[in-house]
């Protein structure tokens, strides 16, 4: 028996739209949503945006084969819409409307999509999908004439497999009830460059430390609303005993620990070697994650959350990686210290539901660039007031005396007291700012 998709009803809607105002050849995009066990959701789906094509005569025009789609233009478009969900959300594959004159050609075509965006959304990612997950993503293919679906998946873990029937069922607030999770994390990330490597491969190089940041932050422990809860429990069990706990979304309060001290049977490999940078990751971050209500766990919410965060630190590191190191070469001295502020994170409601997306703007950027950019990405118009630019901002914070911020660079230093705990918890409480995520980069002399 095939996987079960439940549809936001809307998507329905916006499928038909798109094939009745059907004057292209064809109209690809891309489905949103999460997985579970036993079912998948679907709640939102996206149209590729057209790429602008060079003047043709239309006399010399000839006919159009599936296989003349640019697969390299829809496969960014995927990867920039996947840098732009919350924790929880993944594009769980793609859609393709074409004629019945091509229906044939249709089916290979979604094959090659599929795969070709899995692996597109994935790479450079800072985690792994773990072997209980689901690795099935979803083709769907409507005919522009009849409005018939047809809907099939594929393991994407293995290139060779064949397509299975799905069924395709449309529900109206499919999203309306998932839980909430919510944390801001303080990053003080040390990110030391080998002297021996050569200038392409610094991106390498800082990758590898990311990772192995990102190890460390999976393991770290975490509190839910203050309090320990078993990972194998039901997020939401506390709650069942209120029949009207259903008919609203649930918020749930994060804090994530990282223990300061190794465990006494892990093995410490100390190694000295030469480094010509140190780049430091500092500042607090703003982290959400959706999860589905059909029975999650502590452990599936508190990763989705965990993923959330190691996503955002990735997507901004590579976003400064393309603006700054590309550009600054000549700026850069032996025995200098540079800072950047990473892009700021901010959150929009870009569908009919209340799921937020998100966006990162640099300080020069205003709403004006966040809505340009979910226009062409998401295909949609977003107000001033679907958009909250407060969840990271600068500001002067309440009295906490083992936090010292210096505004100038954007950065935080712990205080002296913190290094007696044996666990330190980098979700802060309310009464501290959130401040931008900067970067230092201090360069070494000889």
């Amino acid at each position: 028996m095939g996987r079960s998709y439940f549809v936001e009803e809307s998507i329905q809607n916006y499928l038909l739209s798109l094939s009745n105002n059907f004057n292209q050849k064809h109209v690809t995009g891309i489905l949103i949503g999460q997985t579970s066990t036993a079912r998948d959701f679907i709640i939102q789906a996206i149209q590729t945006p057209p790429k602008e094509e060079p003047f043709q005569n239309p006399s010399k025009k000839k006919g159009f084969h599936l296989d003349e789609t640019d697969e390299e233009w829809i496969t960014e478009h995927a990867r920039q819409v996947s840098r732009m969900l919350t924790g929880g959300l993944a594009i769980l594959g793609v859609f393709l409307i074409v004629p019945p004159t091509l229906s044939k050609e249709a089916s290979n075509m979604l094959r090659r999509l599929v795969f070709a965006v899995d692996k597109s959304v994935t790479a450079g990612r800072l985690w792994k999908l773990s072997e209980e997950e689901v690795y099935d993503r979803v083709t769907v293919q409507m005919c522009s004439e009849t409005k018939k679906v047809n809907c099939r998946t594929f393991d994407v873990k293995d290139p060779l497999s064949s397509p299975k029937p799905a069924d395709w069922k449309y529900q109206n607030g499919v999203s309306s009830t998932w839980p909430l999770l919510q944390c801001n994390v303080e990053v003080d990330l040390r990110l030391p460059v080998i002297a021996s490597f050569v200038e392409h491969d610094l991106n390498k190089n800082i990758m590898n430390g990311l990772k192995n940041w990102a190890l460390k932050m999976e393991k770290c422990y975490y509190l839910i609303n203050g309090q320990m809860r078993d990972p194998d429990k039901e997020i939401l069990e506390v709650h069942k005993k209120n029949s009207r706990a259903s008919a609203h979304r649930e918020c749930f309060s994060i804090q994530l620990l990282v223990p300061l001290m190794q465990d006494d049977q892990g093995d410490c490999m100390a190694m000295v070697q030469e480094c010509s940078k140190n780049i430091i990751l500092k500042g607090v971050v703003h982290c959400k994650a959706y999860i589905h209500s059909n029975k999650p766990t502590v452990a599936d919410a508190v990763r989705a959350l965990k993923r959330d965060l190691l996503d955002t630190i990735s997507i901004r590191y590579e976003m400064l990686f393309e603006d700054v190191f590309s550009s600054n070469e000549d700026e850069r001295g032996k025995g200098q210290k540079i800072d950047h502020a990473l892009p700021q994170r901010v959150f929009v409601q870009a569908s009919s539901s209340d799921i937020l997306s998100c966006d990162y703007i640099f300080r020069d950027e205003t709403f004006i660039e966040v809505k340009e950019r979910f226009k062409e990405m998401f295909d949609c118009e977003v107000s001033e007031d679907k958009v909250d630019l407060l969840q990271e901002t600068v500001s002067v914070p309440a009295v906490c005396p083992d936090v010292e911020i210096c505004q100038e660079h954007s950065s935080m230093v712990l205080g002296k007291n913190v290094e007696k705990q044996k666990t330190a918890g980098v979700a802060l409480a309310i009464g501290v700012a959130l401040l931008a995520l900067a970067a230092s980069f201090f360069y070494f002399s000889d």
